[in-house]
């Protein structure tokens, strides 16, 4: 029976030796017994390692909601914070007289706190650099993704991740001696202005947009693509009709992503917009975004000119915020998640024949 059960070469006689050794199987009384005894140990081991496994799962899964619940109470805390600060001055001065002011003069008798024109010189500065910097990104990522050779793919990833990783004020500093010199020079006027602004930062937001848009479009399932060639269209159809619609989430991350970096920029646009508080009539007139107004003169602020400073920082938050439900809601048009299953519909037979008539003449054969 000892032969029967177990193997003086495997584990579980080793085991029940090592019992035996240590005095555990003295009240046994035959070998039948220990053997008996040796696969109940073993059961037991086994379900102690189940149960020590199924507590670090559920350690884990712990951690990780704890990871992700610090995000949401960190936004939830700043949310407060800068509700808490800003918003009573807001309601002092008015809502409307707060976004549509026009003059900002917080030193005067008579105290204006209008930020029209900051307002309108971000959302200028960041459409600008949005205008030039999108299509540029995603011709890299497209050039990345499926176009340029691997050497070729290779030498220019490197260097579109250095150009991630400078520095916002070594930018500033490289468009205050560089840009607005030029600037001055050829379009005439001080050169500090919004056409500097949107420069710097179509430089500042081009990596953001090329490498979550290489991404999106190299995340394409292969079997799409293998589609578009075996139905007769060539790269570049492929590209533009299959590749660019399939990744349109990703890339309108990316641009979100870019538009939040612009917005929010301070350092580098402080340096190059010749802070001044008005409505450019031109890209090459003085401007002052509102990120470079809170940090220019927070520093120096009575407690009343603080809270309205932290009120245009609600109007910054609110602008992001605004922008993120808009691009969720293209994103979701795009991928379909809001289109009813009762809403989807058979092909109709001449849509199925002009598919017929667009395949090549040899590709059934």
């Amino acid at each position: 029976m000892f032969q029967k059960h177990v193997n003086k070469g495997n584990s579980s006689y080793k085991q029940i030796r090592s019992y035996n050794n240590l005095g555990l199987l003295k009240s046994l009384r035959s070998v039948e017994h220990a053997v008996i005894a040796g696969i109940y140990m073993k059961g037991w081991d086994r379900l102690l390692t189940r149960i020590t496994s199924r507590k670090w799962e559920r350690a884990a899964e712990v951690i990780f909601l704890l990871s992700a619940l610090i995000s949401v109470f960190s936004l939830a805390a700043i949310t407060v914070y800068l509700f808490a600060r800003g918003f009573p001055a807001i309601r002092k001065i008015g809502v409307i007289n707060f976004m549509f002011g026009m003059q900002w003069n917080p030193a005067a008798d008579n105290p204006s706190y209008g930020i029209f024109p900051m307002i309108y010189a971000s959302a200028a500065g960041t459409a600008g650099a949005v205008f030039l910097s999108v299509p540029a990104g995603l011709s890299s990522a497209v050039l990345l993704a499926a176009v340029a050779p691997s050497s070729l793919a290779k030498f220019i990833r490197p260097c579109i991740d250095l150009l991630s990783g400078i520095p916002s004020v070594v930018y500033g500093y490289f468009g205050l001696t560089v840009i607005v010199p030029l600037i001055s020079e050829y379009l005439g006027g001080p050169g500090n202005s919004l056409l500097a602004v949107i420069i710097l930062l179509a430089v500042m937001i081009l990596p953001t947009i090329i490498k979550i848009s290489e991404n999106s479009l190299r995340a394409v399932p292969v079997e799409i693509i293998q589609g578009s060639y075996a139905l007769g269209a060539t790269k570049i159809e492929t590209v533009f009709k299959v590749m660019i619609p399939a990744a349109g989430p990703g890339i309108l991350l990316s641009i979100v992503l870019g538009i939040g970096r612009a917005v929010g920029e301070t350092m580098a646009v402080i340096l190059v917009c010749g802070n001044a508080v008005q409505i450019p009539r031109s890209v090459l007139d003085m401007v002052r975004p509102m990120t470079a107004n809170i940090a220019l003169e927070m520093s120096y602020a009575d407690p009343f000119h603080e809270r309205v400073l932290f009120g245009t920082g609600i109007v910054l938050f609110m602008f992001i915020s605004a922008l993120n439900v808009v691009i969720n809601v293209l994103s979701a048009h795009i991928t379909g998640q809001k289109v009813s299953p009762h809403s989807k519909r058979v092909a109709k037979p001449a849509e199925i024949k002009n598919v017929q008539r667009n395949l090549p003449n040899n590709f059934l054969s």
